[in-house]
C-alpha cells in the first residue's frame, strides 16, 4: 500500500492530480472542468487502496466519477478529444475496474461495488423503530408477517442498552437489506438481503456487510460474550430471539441472558421461546421440535407414553375411549366416530360398541337389540326385529309367525309346543 519513501498510492494519485490541475500541458486544460466539477469515484479510491493501476496516468486523466445521468455507474473522459468536447463515456463500476486493476481479483471489485453502490444506509438504535424496519425488511424466520407494532417480539431481546441496533441498506426509503449490530464489539454475524433465489430464504447483502466493514465492524462468527435482555414470554417462561452464528446458548445471569457456548438455554427456536436440554423432545409422529416447558404437546396413547406436538394432534389424534373405558388419545385412522363420541377400533367390546348388521355400522349398545336366533344386532328401528312374549326375546320376523293372540312366536318355539 505504500512505497520505499512513505508515500501510499492514493498519495501518487493525488500528486499526479495536483500536477494537471495546476500546471496542465494545452491539451489537458479540460481536466481543471473536469476535477473542479467531480470528485474521484470512491470505488476508484478503494482500488488504489488495493492494488496498482495499470496505468496510473491513463487513471487520472480519465478522472472517473460517479455519473449524473445513472448514479449507480461510473462516467470518465476517455481521451483528449472528448476531454476537450466535454464528452463522457458511462460504464458499469466493476467493468472499469476490471479493465483499469487487472490484478484485482473479482470478489475483491465486487465488494468495492457493493460497498459504493448507490444505496442508503441507517443504523437504528431504537427497539421501536428496529422493529417497525424489521418488518418491512426482507424474509427470514424472525421477520413475523402477522407482527404488529406493540407486539411482543423476540427482537425485543436486542436492548439498545446493551449496545444492540439494526442497520439498514435503503433503497427509496424501503429497507432492502438488515443485520443486527452490536457497538460493544463493533460487531455483526450475518446479514439479511432480498430474495434472488428459489429457495425463498433472504441471502447475505455484500453491499450491507461492506458498508458495515468499512465503518468499523467485525464481520464475527458469533455473539459470545454479549447480553440479552431477560422478557416473559407470553406462552411461559422466557423469550429469545433465533441466535444467528456459532454460539446459540445462553446462561441465565441477574436481569439479563449472558450469551456463551456453555449456557444453560438454547436460542434456535423462531417463535421466541428458550429452552434448556431438559425442556427438549421431538414428535414421535412428525419430528418436529417440541419444547415442553410450553405446554405445545399431548401425550398419546393407552399408558400416554407417546408424545405428540400439537399440530399432530389438531389433524390426526382424538380423545378416543379403549381399554376399560378409559379416554386417551388416539390417532385417527385406529377409531371410529359414533354419535359424537370416539372409540378405538380394537376395543369395542370394552366400551359396549356392537356391529348393527341392517345399517352395516357400529353403534352403542344401548341403541341396537339383538336377534338371539341369528345372534345378531340390529338397530333399534330395524323394521324386521320384532319381540317375541313366548321367549321374551328380539327375533327376525322371517323367522316368527303370529299366534292366535296376536303375538310373534318363534318358528322353532311354535314346533317345539305342537310336538309336545
Amino acid at each position: 500500500m505504500s512505497s520505499d519513501c512513505g508515500k501510499t498510492r492514493l498519495d501518487w494519485m493525488d500528486t499526479l492530480a495536483q500536477v494537471l490541475f495546476h500546471r496542465p500541458s494545452a491539451d489537458h486544460k479540460w481536466h481543471i472542468r473536469e476535477q473542479n466539477k467531480y470528485n474521484m469515484h470512491p470505488a476508484v479510491r478503494e482500488a488504489v487502496l488495493l492494488s496498482s493501476p495499470a496505468d496510473w496516468h491513463r487513471l487520472v486523466l480519465e478522472w472517473a466519477h460517479v455519473s449524473t445521468s445513472d448514479p449507480a455507474r461510473l462516467a470518465y473522459t476517455r481521451s483528449i478529444e472528448h476531454g476537450e468536447a466535454n464528452r463522457q463515456t458511462v460504464t458499469s463500476t466493476s467493468k472499469y475496474l476490471a479493465l483499469n486493476f487487472p490484478s484485482l481479483q473479482s470478489h475483491t471489485i465486487r465488494d468495492i461495488c457493493a460497498k459504493f453502490g448507490s444505496h442508503a444506509f441507517k443504523i437504528s438504535w431504537n427497539t421501536d423503530e428496529m422493529l417497525e424496519l424489521l418488518r418491512a425488511s426482507p424474509n427470514s424466520c424472525m421477520r413475523w408477517d402477522h407482527w404488529h407494532a406493540g407486539q411482543w417480539h423476540p427482537y425485543m431481546c436486542y436492548a439498545p442498552e446493551f449496545g444492540w441496533g439494526l442497520a439498514v441498506r435503503l433503497e427509496n426509503d424501503i429497507p432492502m437489506a438488515r443485520a443486527i449490530v452490536n457497538k460493544n464489539s463493533m460487531s455483526f454475524v450475518r446479514s439479511f438481503g432480498a430474495i434472488e433465489n428459489n429457495r425463498g430464504h433472504s441471502q447475505n447483502d455484500i453491499s450491507l456487510n461492506s458498508y458495515l466493514k468499512s465503518i468499523g465492524y467485525d464481520h464475527a462468527n458469533g455473539w459470545d460474550g454479549l447480553r440479552l435482555a431477560k422478557i416473559d414470554h407470553p406462552d411461559g417462561g422466557w423469550t429469545a430471539p433465533y441466535l444467528d452464528g456459532d454460539t446459540q446458548r445462553v446462561d441465565s445471569r441477574n436481569g439479563y441472558f449472558l450469551i456463551s457456548d456453555d449456557g444453560e438455554y438454547e436460542c434456535t427456536n423462531t417463535d421466541g421461546s428458550i429452552e434448556n436440554d431438559e425442556d427438549r423432545a421431538s414428535c414421535e409422529c412428525c419430528s418436529d421440535h417440541i419444547n415442553l416447558n410450553r405446554g405445545n404437546h399431548a401425550w398419546a396413547g393407552i399408558h400416554e407414553d407417546y408424545l405428540i406436538c400439537d399440530d399432530c394432534y389438531e389433524s390426526s389424534y382424538v380423545r378416543a375411549y379403549g381399554a376399560d373405558r378409559n379416554e386417551y388419545i388416539t390417532h385417527v385412522d385406529h377409531c371410529t366416530e359414533i354419535d359424537g363420541d370416539w372409540y378405538v377400533d380394537r376395543y369395542f367390546s370394552d366400551n359396549d360398541i356392537v356391529y348393527a348388521v341392517d345399517i352395516e355400522e357400529h353403534c352403542k349398545l344401548d341403541d341396537c337389540v339383538y336377534l338371539d336366533n341369528r345372534s345378531e344386532y340390529v338397530s333399534s328401528d330395524c323394521f324386521y326385529a320384532v319381540y317375541c312374549e313366548d321367549s321374551g326375546t328380539h327375533e327376525h320376523k322371517n323367522d316368527c309367525v303370529i299366534d292366535d293372540d296376536g303375538n310373534y312366536t318363534l318358528i322353532d318355539d311354535q314346533s317345539s309346543e305342537a310336538a309336545a
